[in-house]
């Protein structure tokens, strides 16, 4: 009898808690749903991606061998220009393909400021990467 009495108590009290939590919950204002699209976390997290330094990105393995596997290659003019084992090489460029047996060193001591200029443009580029090469939006 004693179980009985403790039972009703409890389903009392658990019914007129869920009434007064009811009525609460009716007088609350209903709020929006946020819908979450990638255009919506893109927004929120622009800034961030914006502040990251590219340049203190740690070395690993598959980045050094990326490194060391892939030669970058800009093109201008009809004319390829990249690095390799620290000497500046320039190539013909044919049909969007790099003619291999036209490419030689460039030799920088007789060119003029104008071709200097363009030339310290294109080792930049090379050094930098490029701006659309890596895998962070946002960062131009």
């Amino acid at each position: 009898m004693e179980y009985l009495v403790g039972s009703v108590i409890t389903l009392v009290s658990v019914a007129v808690a869920n009434r007064l939590i009811m009525k609460q919950l009716r007088n609350v204002k209903k709020t929006q749903k946020i819908k979450y699209s990638q255009t919506h976390v893109y927004s929120l997290l622009i800034d961030m991606f914006n502040s990251y330094d590219l340049e203190r990105l740690p070395k690993t393995q598959s980045t050094e061998y990326q490194d060391r596997a892939y030669t970058k290659i800009v093109v201008v003019e009809n004319r390829a220009y990249w690095i390799k084992d620290n000497k500046f090489y320039v190539a013909d460029v044919n049909d969007g393909s790099v003619n291999k047996d036209s490419s030689e060193e460039v030799d920088t001591i007789s060119m003029n400021d104008v071709e200097l200029k363009k030339i310290i443009d294109i080792v930049e580029a090379l050094k930098q990467g490029g701006t659309d090469d890596n895998r962070y939006p946002g960062k131009s």
